[in-house]
């Protein structure tokens, strides 16, 4: 029986490699947002701490403007963060995008090449079927000829 041998394994081979490097995007979009997720809580957790006392209990405004620029500062960077959060989700659907192109276009030549392997095996089999039959039919019809003697 012929070994299968499938015409578009190269090309199985570069689809399965864009996949991977579709995935390493995906996760390399994944980790920034993380970090930037961490940095927007680390931020929140900043804006909700105390900030420290003003100096027996007196109205000092100069500590209020450095608290008040302090608390601006970091909304600021809440907002920044936020932006920066808001263009990742777009980067992250379309690394998920590409990546589910790529494992979908992979995934139609690995059932083409299981089609075609199932395929190759049935027509391979009746082969060997009929190779068999026709040696089982040629030892009985010399057995006959040998009968008739």
């Amino acid at each position: 029986m012929r070994r299968f041998r499938y015409s578009l394994d190269h090309l199985l081979s570069l689809r399965r490699h864009s996949e991977r490097e579709a995935e390493m995007a995906m996760a390399e979009v994944i980790a920034r947002r993380n970090a930037a997720e961490r940095r927007r809580r680390e931020l929140v957790s900043e804006r909700e701490r105390p900030i420290g006392r003003q100096p027996d209990g007196a109205l000092d405004l100069s500590f209020e403007l450095v608290r008040s620029r302090y608390l601006d500062r970091i909304e600021f960077a809440l907002k920044s963060t936020r932006d920066e959060l808001n263009r990742m989700d777009r980067d992250l659907e379309n690394a998920r995008d590409e990546y589910n192109e790529r494992r979908r276009a992979r995934e139609v030549l690995e059932r083409l090449k299981e089609v075609r392997e199932v395929e190759h095996y049935r027509g391979e089999r009746r082969r060997a079927d009929a190779e068999l039959n026709d040696i089982i039919g040629s030892r009985a019809a010399r057995e006959r000829a040998e009968g008739a003697l």
